[in-house]
Order: C-alpha cells, then sequence, then structure tokens
C-alpha cells in the first residue's frame, strides 16, 4: 500500500471520530446503483460523507457497506425509495442535507474531478484523491506505474505486481499481458515471460507452468505450443526431447505412441525404428514374439505359408532331407512312406507295386500279375499261356495240358471248349478237333474218332452226326455217310449198312430211306431191283407193289396200254381214241375210259383223206371222222 492511500484511510477514521456528521435523511437498506464515481475502502459512515462533502461539485449521495465498510460516491441525487434497489447491508444518504459543523478553509472551495481540498498550514488545497489508471499516488501526485505492474483504474491509489502467468514490459500500463503459448511465468512483477523449456509446452494464454510433452511425443526446441506426435517405428517416453527408434524385435506402425510392440511369433524385425514386421517366410518358422529373425524348418517337416509358428510334419507319403523346404518331395513311384516327418522312402518289395508318386503303402500285384523285381510302378501282366491266381507274387504258373489262357494277365487257365484239345502245357490257344473226330467235354488232350454210323464234317466237332435216312457208315473216323446204292434202302438214322428192296419194290435211285412199289401195271419178283417189269401181253396188275400179274382171259377182253384193267366188251361198243391233233372223244360211254384216259388207241389208224381220220377197233368195220364240229358214223372204206 504506497503512502498516499495510507495518509487517506487514518485521516478518514481521524475525522469520522473529531468531527460528527448528521444524516438525517439517510434511507437504510437501499443502494443506487450505476451512479457510482469513486469507492474508498475502510471508512466510517461519516468519513464516507465527509469525502463526498469535500467534493461538492461532483458527489451528489452515498452508499454504504455496514459490514464491509465500503464507501461509493455517487455523482446523482434521487428519490431512492422510487430508483434505488433494496440491500440490506446497505445505506443510501443524499448530501444536500448535510452540513459541516467545521468546513474551516475548504467550504467554498470547489476542487477538479480525482482531487479534494484539504487544510494545510491554515489554507485550502486540491490534492489528488484518485490517480488514473496506469499510475500511483505518491506524495499527491499520480506517476506511471512500472514495468511489472500495472493499475486499471477504480480508485486504486497502487500499482497491482503482474501475477503468475503474467507480465508487463512497459511504464504505465493499465493491465498485465498474459504470457503467450509456449511460454509461462511462474514469477509476480515480472516484465517477461519465459520460453517452455525442451520436452515442455504451453497451448493456452496466461499459464505459470508448461505441460510435460506425453508419452508418444516429443519437443526439441524451447517456447514451443504443442508436442510433436513421434512418427510411425519410433516412441518417446514423457517429456522427451526427442523419439527413440522400436528396437529390433519391435515395430510401431502409428504415430504418437509411448512403446513399441514386439513382433508376433510367426514374424520378425532386425533392423530398428520399423513400422512392421517382416513374415517368416516359406520353408520358416518363428514360435517366439519379439524375435530378429526366423529359424529354417528341420528336416521331415515344412512350411507352405508366410508367417508360420510352426513346422508341420511331412504326410504320410512325402519326405524332406533338407531343412528350410517350404513343400515335402512326395515319394516316387515304385516307392512309399507309411509314416510323417520322414527324411526318406521305403522301396517296394518284390509282388508289390506303387504306380502314383506319394504312396503311403505298396499295393500287392493283383491275380493276373507279378513283379520279380523292387521298387517297381507298376506289376507285370502274366504273359499268355501262364497265369497266376494269387496276389503279390513274384512269378506266373503254366497252363495245364487241356487248358489255355489267350489273354495276358490271366488270374486263371481255361478248360479247353467241347470240340478242341491241348495235349502241351504254356498255351495260349486250343486245338479244333479235325473232321471225322469230336471231343463232348472239356479240358481235354486228345480228339476221339467218329463211330460207325457217324461223322464229323466241320473241325471243333463237340459231337458227330448221324448218318441220315438213306446213308450209312461202316467206319470209325469219317466225315461223310455213303448213300444207299439202287436198289437199297435205309429208313433209320445212324446205321453201318443199307436194307434191299423187297419183291414187288425197287429204288432207282441212290441214298433213298425207303423203295418204292411197282405200281399198277407192272411186277417185280426179286430183292434188290431198281425196276419193275411191265406185265406181259394179256396180263394185267391193277394194284401197286406185287410181286406178278394176273391173266386177261374171254372174248372181247380189253386191257389198256398201263396193263392195269382187263374189261369186257360187248360186239356193238366200239370206242376210238384221240389221235395227233384232235381233242375230245365221241365214242359209246363204255369206250371212253380205255380209249381216251389212256391215251392210245387199241386197234390201230388210218388215214381216210385230209379230213377225217379213221379210228378202227378191233373186230368191228365202223369208223369215225370227223364233219365240221361232230363225228359221223360210217363204214371204213
Amino acid at each position: 500500500m504506497d503512502a498516499l492511500a495510507l495518509v487517506l484511510i487514518l485521516g478518514s477514521l481521524l475525522s469520522s471520530v473529531g468531527s460528527e456528521l448528521c444524516p438525517k435523511e439517510a434511507v437504510d437498506g437501499y443502494r443506487l446503483e450505476g451512479h457510482t464515481v469513486t469507492t474508498i475502502q475502510n471508512v466510517g459512515v461519516n468519513s464516507c460523507i465527509r469525502e463526498c462533502l469535500l467534493r461538492p461539485g461532483h458527489c451528489k449521495s452515498i452508499n454504504y457497506d455496514k459490514q464491509q465498510f465500503i464507501c461509493e460516491l455517487n455523482r446523482v441525487s434521487v428519490n431512492i425509495s422510487v430508483e434505488g434497489s433494496k440491500t440490506a447491508s446497505y445505506l443510501y444518504s443524499p448530501m444536500d442535507s448535510h452540513f459541516m459543523d467545521t468546513p474551516g478553509k475548504c467550504q467554498n472551495v470547489t476542487c477538479t474531478e480525482f482531487h479534494k481540498c484539504v487544510e494545510v498550514s491554515n489554507q485550502s488545497l486540491c490534492i489528488a484523491t484518485e490517480c488514473p489508471a496506469g499510475t500511483f499516488g505518491n506524495d499527491g501526485h499520480c506517476l506511471p506505474c512500472h514495468p511489472g505492474q500495472s493499475n486499471a483504474g477504480s480508485g486504486r491509489q497502487w500499482c497491482l505486481l503482474c501475477g503468475a502467468g503474467t507480465y508487463q514490459d512497459q511504464w504505465g500500463a493499465t493491465s498485465c499481458l498474459p504470457c503467450n503459448t509456449g511460454f509461462y511465468q511462474d514469477e509476480h512483477a515480472q516484465t517477461s515471460c519465459k520460453p517452455c523449456p525442451k520436452g515442455k509446452f504451453t497451448d493456452t494464454l496466461r499459464m505459470h507452468a508448461c505441460t510435460n510433452c506425453v508419452a508418444g511425443s516429443y519437443q526439441d526446441k524451447i517456447g514451443q505450443d504443442h508436442c510433436p506426435d513421434c512418427p510411425p517405428g519410433h516412441y518417446s517416453g514423457l517429456a522427451a526431447l526427442s523419439c527413440e527408434q522400436c528396437s529390433v524385435g519391435e515395430y510401431q506402425p502409428l504415430a504418437g505412441k509411448p512403446n513399441c510392440s514386439e513382433c508376433s511369433a510367426g514374424s520378425f524385425q532386425d533392423k530398428t525404428g520399423q513400422t512392421n514386421c517382416v513374415l517368416c517366410a516359406k520353408g520358416m518358422y518363428q514360435v517366439n514374439s519379439g524375435r530378429t529373425s526366423c529359424d529354417n524348418c528341420a528336416v521331415g517337416t515344412y512350411q507352405s505359408s508366410e508367417g508360420a509358428t510352426n513346422c508341420p510334419l511331412c504326410s504320410a507319403g512325402s519326405y524332406n532331407d533338407k531343412t528350410g523346404q517350404a513343400n515335402c518331395v512326395l515319394c516316387p513311384k515304385g516307392m512309399y512312406q507309411s509314416k510323417t516327418g520322414q527324411t526318406g522312402c521305403d522301396v517296394c518289395g518284390a509282388g508289390t507295386y506303387q504306380s502314383a508318386e506319394g504312396g503311403q503303402n505298396c499295393p500287392l500285384c493283383s491275380a493276373g500279375s507279378y513283379n520279380d523285381k523292387t521298387g517297381q510302378a507298376n506289376c507285370v501282366l502274366c504273359p499268355k499261356g501262364m497265369y497266376q491266381s494269387k496276389t503279390g507274387q513274384t512269378g506266373c504258373d503254366v497252363c495245364g495240358a487241356g487248358t489255355y489262357q489267350s489273354a495276358e494277365g490271366g488270374s486263371s487257365c481255361l478248360p479247353c471248349n467241347a470240340g478242341s484239345y491241348q495235349d502241351l502245357t504254356g498255351q495260349d490257344s486250343c486245338i479244333l478237333c479235325e473232321i471225322g473226330e469230336y471231343q463232348s467235354a472239356q479240358g481235354q488232350t486228345t480228339c476221339k474218332a467218329c463211330e460207325v454210323g457217324t461223322y464229323q464234317d466241320t473241325k471243333g466237332g463237340a459231337t458227330c452226326s448221324k448218318c441220315s435216312a438213306g446213308t450209312y457208315q461202316p467206319n470209325k473216323g469219317q466225315t461223310s455217310c455213303l448213300p444207299c446204292s439202287e436198289g437199297t434202302h435205309q429208313p433209320s438214322m445212324g446205321m453201318t449198312t443199307c436194307v434191299s428192296c423187297s419183291p414187288g419194290s425197287y429204288q432207282d435211285s441212290t441214298g433213298k430211306k425207303t423203295c418204292k412199289l411197282c405200281p399198277a401195271g407192272t411186277y417185280q419178283s426179286k430183292w434188290k431191283q431198281t425196276a419193275c417189269v411191265s406185265c406181259p401181253a394179256n396180263q394185267y396188275q391193277d394194284q401197286p407193289g406185287q410181286t406178278s400179274c394176273l391173266d386177261c382171259v374171254g372174248q372181247y377182253k380189253c386191257t389198256n396200254p398201263q396193263k392195269t384193267v382187263c374189261a369186257t366188251l360187248s360186239a356193238d361198243e366200239k370206242y376210238y381214241c384221240l389221235g395227233e391233233k384232235f381233242a375230245g372223244y365221241k365214242s359209246f360211254q363204255n369206250c371212253k375210259q380205255y380209249c381216251l384216259d389212256q391215251g392210245g388207241c387199241v386197234g390201230f389208224v388210218t388215214p381216210r383223206n385230209h379230213e377225217t381220220w379213221c379210228y378202227t377197233c378191233t373186230g368191228n368195220t365202223l369208223d369215225y371222222y370227223k364233219n365240221s364240229d361232230h363225228w359221223d358214223v360210217s363204214m371204213c372204206g
């Protein structure tokens, strides 16, 4: 507190004791707002009234706070109950009814604004009561505030020290300036602000301290208003001056991070300051985190993917004899591997094979095949004439006599079919039985000769055919049968001889199963004949198959040319026969069948003229001739 202010306060207190004012029109509980020109602290009510009276040109009423001892000098006087506000701790008093009992020399003195009248050495003197903003009172004079101080006015007679977070580098300042961002001030009455040291910052005004850079950021300069983020691949702690690179085995993909992360299993990083980790290559792995390299897969294992944490075992049917491999090697044909995680494959044994790569076992050679060597991709088919009925064999067996195998890879031998045979072993076909031979059973080593009465005219016969009726065969092993000769026959099949035709029959052809009966008009009295004998003159035979003819006796007996009928004619029964060119007949009815139907004349024929033929019947003198379209009967002349 400056000296002038102290003098004023003490004087006011003393005056309130020595001179009693009479505030007859003071109103308790009211306050006039909006018209105060000066505020005085720590004075009594009488001193407050006196201070107003000493400023007759500028003070017309007062507000007094009875609790805080604050005096407010107002430039106007009003009807307080109308224009004032109720405030319990205040009283209001206008000055126009007050007077001083001892005004002395200042009774009629008017001072300018911010001054009042005082009596010094029996003289009146206007002295400064309030210095303007930016100044302070000193022995009645207002002087400018020093740098590091300020006075905003409002009746204060001294300058305030600039507080923490502010400064003032000018004389006569009305306020202190806030420290800019990046600066701070932790002391009072300072003429400048301090720059934030490295690793710290301020991003707001009027700061009395700097803030540490958060972890993940840094500041390598003073007086800064922010901390840059650490770039990816870097990190920092609290209040860092710089960022550190991520160590090997670590990474950081983001900016502004307080630490780095370890590379996960299956990856690595062998450089510092990296934003990512490197996946383990194919054929490699890493089971731990935070590593700087990956390990090769061991023999018998593999890894076909990047970023692996382990190496699987090679599956059955494959192997690996090298480290760091991305794939296992399939076992070649003729080899196998039944276990996992192996460094090699095994050779297929004799009697087995493996036709594919990557085999887990070796199948047995199937029936019909074999292998007499190891490590084979395929089995060998048994050749023709051989077979193998079992699996997993190293050789084939020879087909026995009576059997054959025409194809490669046979699992058995087939018996020779009926009609064929095989007398040798190891054959791929059977031999057909020759003509004249047969074989009815399967699997035979020979064929049989056809029996007597049979034959075989084709190779490969399973049976012999019986000689048909009309033939015979008296010998074995024949290719055909003999036809029965003329005069013989054979009604049965499979016979060794023929039968002679009996009397009354004949056979004029070979190879017949029956004999012919002698027709009517003929006869045969001998065995084994090739023809029948016509009945002699005046004999006939009206039955077939006869051994003799019958005599035709009596007058007018007529036999036909076939000698099958003997008929007796009356004297007047005449007949004629058809000649060369005439068809039909005109005759006695009894003549018809004996002449025309038998196809020949009984008597003789003589021509008469160019129109008529005369047919003379035996024992008659009548003749018949053609005349126009009918026959006339006349005598033959």
